[in-house]
This record gives C-alpha cells, structure tokens and sequence, in this order.
C-alpha cells in the first residue's frame, strides 16, 4: 500500500524507488526491474539508475581448429587459432530468425560452406552448395547470418570487410 506525506507525496522507503505521475489521480510509486535483455542496477549513495544491455543469448565460441561445425544463436572468434584459414560449416537445423556471427580476428581467414540445398544470400549474390561458399578476403571481415527459410535459406543482414560470394 502507497502512503502519502502532508505534500500528496508518495514516502519512498527502499532504495532505488522512483515516483512515477499518474493521470487523473495520486503519483505511485514505481521501480525499474531487470528483464530479458536488459540488466537495471542502482547506486544508492549517488541515486544513479544504470541500464545494461544484455547480448541477447548469444554464446561465444573462440575457435581453435581448421575447422568449425556452426550452431545458431551463437557467434565465433577466430582469434584462437594459429594461423591459415579457418573453415565454417553451416548447422543443418536452424529456424526461422535464428542468428550466427563470424567475428574475424587475428591472423586467421575463414569460410563458410554449405550443406546439401542450403545457400546463402549476401546483397544481390546467392551461394549453394555447388557455386561454392562466402569467405573473408581479410581476417578482420564479420559477417551476420539470419535463417529466412527453415534450415535452408540464410540471409547476410550485416557484414564487415569485402566478402566474397562465389
């Protein structure tokens, strides 16, 4: 229950609460919660609200072989290994809307190759299984794939560097 003080205030008595104005009737009290997505801290000494973005459940893997089998909702660093290039090969499961990164980074390369009637769609160019792949020309190209069709159709919606489609 929300009391009020002789100026029609609602009395705070937690940290962290804030008062909110209601249309039409006494302001409540109201506080600021973490969610998917989103942490809320607050600093009671300086009454300072900090908001953090969460990274959406995204895992992270450093890769440290040649070769790399991909899952979705995850993204991959390819600072872990040696050197030569570094070989992706797209999960042959995946749902509409689900995500994976290639974050290039240190010395390595890399592709990513399909499976049977998989492609992937960068701008105006489409890879197959048959055509070939998407690859980085540099090891600092990123690229952001988002499934469009169930398990077979992925789309670029981001891309750092000068990819090649081939």
């Amino acid at each position: 229950m929300t009391t009020f003080n002789s100026t029609n205030t609602p009395n705070l008595t937690t940290n962290g609460q804030i008062i909110v104005g209601k249309t039409g009737s006494n302001p409540i009290i109201g506080t600021f919660a973490s969610g998917a997505g989103i942490n809320v801290s607050f600093n009671s000494s300086t009454g300072v609200f900090t908001f953090t973005a969460l990274d959406a459940g995204f895992n992270t893997v450093v890769v440290t072989s040649a070769s790399q089998s991909m899952a979705v909702a995850t993204q991959y660093l390819t600072n872990g290994w040696g050197g030569g290039l570094v070989t992706f090969t797209l999960p042959t499961s995946a749902n509409v809307g689900d995500t994976i990164r290639v974050i290039g980074s240190g010395i390595s390369a890399w592709t990513i190759l399909l499976n049977s009637g998989q492609y992937i769609i960068v701008g105006a160019q489409t890879t197959t299984l048959t055509t070939g792949n998407v690859h980085s020309t540099t090891p600092e190209d990123g690229i952001t794939l988002v499934c469009t069709v169930s398990g077979v159709e992925f789309t670029a919606v981001s891309s750092m560097g000068n990819l090649q489609v081939t």
